[in-house]
């Protein structure tokens, strides 16, 4: 029974970790947070990217990106234009190249971005490099 109780508060203190302060592309419906202004810290940089792709019938955006002095975060949206599921994984196998790094995605920081996704279908997310 202590295991379990150690895995719920586990999970509940994880899932207050997400990076939340990224902008994904979507427009917020909450009045609340329509109102919220973000202000830049001093040790971190954002970009409004505005770009776009697509890749076999996935409409990928990167809406903007967040540099921090441990991790860089990119928030982003995906689109299934086909009328079938697609298999994509960008939180496990996402990588960058800054300079001479390469870093890989973190899946366990950022939001859970990919997977299966079904035909029509739109995710947000922030992926955690």
């Amino acid at each position: 029974m202590k295991k379990i109780g150690l895995i719920g508060l586990s999970m509940l203190l994880l899932a207050g970790c997400g990076p939340d302060d990224v902008d994904t592309g979507v427009k917020a419906t909450n009045e609340q947070t329509k109102q919220e202004v973000k202000a830049e810290k001093a040790d971190e940089k954002r970009f409004k990217a505005n770009a776009s792709t697509e890749a076999l019938g996935v409409k990928v955006n990167i809406a903007e990106v967040v540099i921090k002095p441990d991790r860089i975060e990119v928030g982003m949206n995906l689109e299934n234009t086909n009328s079938d599921q697609v298999t994509w994984w960008p939180d496990q196998e996402g990588k960058i190249v800054v300079g001479d790094k390469q870093l890989n995605a973190n899946m366990f920081m950022g939001d859970s971005v990919g997977g299966e996704i079904a035909g029509g279908v739109k995710q947000n997310g922030v992926l955690t490099f």
